[in-house]
């Protein structure tokens, strides 16, 4: 594992081998949650808008078990 500090960013570097797909859009995904809670200041609205991207997270996440 690698990571490198850039002046905006951190890239961090995993090795496939130990880190399979379904690890990765997990924490991508929880990364997400974190960039998108980061953003809100408490307003009502805010907490709705967050409330509604995290359920639409969880469904492109989890709409493969309930499609048929």
């Amino acid at each position: 594992m690698k990571v490198e500090n850039t002046l905006n960013d951190y890239v961090i570097s995993l090795p496939k081998s130990i880190f399979g797909t379904k690890y990765i859009d997990k924490l991508l995904s929880d990364l997400r949650l974190i960039e998108i809670s980061s953003k809100t200041k408490g307003k009502e609205s805010d907490v709705s808008e967050l409330a509604s991207l995290i359920d639409s997270e969880w469904w492109n996440t989890n709409k493969d078990k309930f499609a048929k």
